[in-house]
């Protein structure tokens, strides 16, 4: 049975078999007692009767004991009803009465269906009867059973110090023939089909502020020896990772190569400046840091108008694991991401932001610091790109060019690889990485995802149907019928699921590029929106000057349970056609995917930062309790935008009302806009990087 055992009872009509189906699905053992081990029998002796009465329902005592001499689970829950539960009672680890007031009960019992007992009215008199007088009920911890059942269970859970995952994580997480690419190596350390690591440590690190200065300081601290390597979007040499004057990119990770630590970095080539990308600065970053030592490859290993999205850094210390850490978000090392909580925005600003952002264009972003095993999936990831033997470039003549001018276009070999970091003493962080990888079509696919990789897509589509109380999103992007039916879906199989989205108030391009985007919003919202008008909100956030923040951040937290921080956007680009890696965390203690979205929920609401160790007090500046059940976070959301909106509608008269949040309506796309910039949106900037076979299923 469970290395800890537990009861689950209450009268006829509390719930017991929905808790227990609960249970079941979040991975624990749980055994509905009333049909797996009852019978008609006397209470004291067990000897099997004639009939069926209430009195001489009773549970094998035989089964049950045997149940609990099987400790092979962590957690088992025995859900039901019996007159013989003194017999075993004190054999378990705790008791839970499911509570309900007396209406709530006659409610329940009047839509039984005529065959299920308490139904006919004797038995309604009886279940009535026992309800006031708790006669056949034991002594336990009282769980009001009037809530939605998941929030019935979650304070089972909370109750016991079991994260609301449960045991078995297949329900959450991929296994790795979910993966769906048996090329790659990245679960080679993982024992049988798991595709993730334990004991592990995640901390978001909110804001690129507090991720550079950290960031800065972890490579500074790196000896001889030791090996940093960095993927990159976009890049700028001379980005500052701090205020001081010594901390730009070029100088910070330069001089750790100078000093003896080997520093190896992936730069996506990118596209041209004069199409509105980064060519220019990706190159100089790679050429300045070539001439520090630092071995920076430009890499266009893309399918066509595809890019390497994937941002991510790894530390390994030659001579202490237990400080290896990798970084992975949405955060690169350029000019706009050093922007903290106020949102004034990084005075080394991009030049080519729309003008709603103002000349320093405030910035939200995150990046997850891992400590644990799990560093050593984000370095295979690096390694498995580092070594593919695929041609840098298709283009001899650009090839050419960058050998004549010095730069180096061959990968030298990594060395060997050191076993992962051992697990963080008290850790509770399941990690798993979830990738993008294009099928690059024509004999190039990569060595380590032969026909691309979609966990990305997969992961979150399972995530999402485990869905049932809230879904929280803060992203760049949110486009496409692909990733508005999974919301749909959800919202249409489930009454109480909510969905709340942070997305930024303006695309970060204009003219037809505009519309296009405009667009691939109303194909996500629209239908998401109509499924559920009153459990759907979808938010922009500004500063306190008015200005719109630039929502860069790619997390997703469900249900409390399940949280992500990646460079992969809600669209089918993210997940199908560019590269993209995204760090999944369950929290077997279950306070990590909440406590991320209380964190991120006050800064919204202009409340004093969240602090997990010390909550605020009712009634003070930080207290987030109106934000933990999901009605009453949508609540608080919608009312802070009511009234900012109401404010800027009236021409800004008045205090201005705390808060940063702004609604976010569908868009408007006339037919006529949408005829002419649809195209553009599929091949620009949503395409489709999926092998033929599964576009014609359409699945990932």
């Amino acid at each position: 049975m469970g290395q800890r055992n537990y009861l689950v009872e209450g009268v006829s009509g509390t719930g017991k078999t929905t808790v227990c189906d609960e249970l079941a699905r979040r991975g624990h053992q749980a055994v509905h007692g009333d049909r797996e081990l009852a019978y008609q029998g006397d209470p004291e002796t067990g000897e099997p009767l004639e009939g069926a009465s209430h009195e001489h329902h009773v549970w094998d005592l035989e089964r049950v004991r045997a149940l609990l001499a099987d400790r092979s689970r962590p957690l088992t829950f025995l859900c039901g009803g019996s007159r013989n539960w003194h017999r075993f009672v004190e054999d378990l680890d705790g008791v839970f009465v499911l509570d309900v007031d007396r209406t709530t009960l006659e409610q329940r019992l009047d839509r039984r269906p005529a065959d299920e007992f308490g139904a006919a009215p004797a038995e309604r008199d009886l279940v009535l009867r026992l309800h006031a007088t708790e006669q056949d009920v034991p002594d336990g911890v009282r769980v009001d059973a009037t809530r939605p059942v998941v929030e019935v269970v979650d304070d089972i859970l909370r109750h016991v110090g079991a994260g609301p995952a449960g045991d078995d994580l297949t329900g959450w997480l991929l296994t790795q023939p979910e993966r769906g690419n048996p090329w790659t190596r990245v679960d080679d350390v993982h024992p049988g089909p798991r595709a993730w690591s334990e004991g592990n440590l995640v901390r978001p690190l909110v804001h690129g502020a507090t991720y550079f200065a950290e960031l800065c300081e972890r490579i500074a601290a790196t000896r001889p020896g030791d090996l940093v390597l960095f993927t990159d979007w976009q890049g700028d040499a001379d980005q500052r990772l701090t205020e001081a004057e010594d901390s730009h990119v070029v100088e910070v990770l330069g001089s750790a190569d100078e000093r003896g630590v080997d520093v190896r970095g992936l730069v996506w080539r990118s596209h041209s400046n004069r199409i509105g990308f980064t060519a220019e600065q990706n190159h100089d970053l790679g050429r300045r840091l070539q001439e520090r030592g630092v071995e920076a490859i430009l890499d266009m290993r893309v399918r066509q108008r595809g890019s390497h999205h994937q941002k991510l850094v790894v530390i390994r210390h030659r001579d202490d694991p237990t400080r290896d850490i990798a970084y992975v978000g949405g955060i690169d090392l350029a000019h706009s991401r050093r922007d903290d909580r106020d949102h004034g925005g990084d005075p080394q600003a991009l030049d080519n932001m729309p003008d709603e952002y103002g000349p320093t264009p405030p910035w939200h972003d995150i990046q997850a610091a891992i400590t644990g095993p799990a560093v050593h999936d984000v370095e295979t990831t690096f390694r498995e790109r580092w070594e593919d033997p695929t041609t840098l470039l298709r283009s001899p003549i650009i090839l050419t060019r960058d050998k004549l001018r010095g730069l180096d276009t061959s990968p030298d070999p990594l060395p060997p690889q050191a076993p992962p970091p051992p697990p963080v003493p008290g850790a509770t962080h399941v990690v798993q990485l979830l990738r993008t990888y294009p099928d690059l079509r024509g004999g190039r696919d990569y060595a380590f995802a032969d026909g691309g990789e979609r966990s990305v897509a997969r992961g979150y589509s399972k995530a999402v149907e485990q869905a049932r109380r809230l879904v929280y999103v803060e992203d760049q992007y949110l486009w496409g019928r692909h990733v508005g039916n999974v919301f749909t879906d959800a919202l249409r199989a489930h009454d109480d699921l909510h969905v709340i989205v942070v997305v930024p108030l303006h695309p970060d391009v204009e003219g037809l590029n505009r519309v296009a985007q405009r667009e691939g919003r109303r194909r996500a919202m629209a239908e998401m929106t109509a499924a559920a008008p009153d459990r759907v909100g979808i938010f922009g956030i500004e500063n306190h000057a008015g200005t719109p923040v630039y929502v860069h951040a790619k997390t997703c937290m469900v249900d409390d349970t399940w949280a992500s921080i990646g460079s992969d956007n809600f669209n089918r680009r993210s997940w199908t056609h560019d590269s993209e890696l995204s760090c999944v965390v369950v929290d077997r203690a279950g306070a990590y995917a909440r406590d991320l979205r209380l964190t991120l929920a006050a800064e919204h609401l202009d409340r004093e930062p969240h602090d997990p160790e010390a909550p605020a007090a009712p009634g003070a500046p930080g207290d987030m309790s109106d934000c933990v059940d999901p009605a009453g976070m949508l609540a608080a959301y919608a009312a802070c935008a009511d009234a900012l909106d109401a404010w800027h509608e009236g021409g800004r008269r008045g205090p201005r009302p705390p808060g940063r949040l702004r609604r976010l309506p569908v868009p408007e796309v006339g037919w006529f806009a949408r005829l002419g910039a649809l195209p553009l949106y599929l091949a620009a900037h949503d395409p489709d990087g999926r092998p033929r076979s599964l576009r014609r299923r359409d699945a990932f």
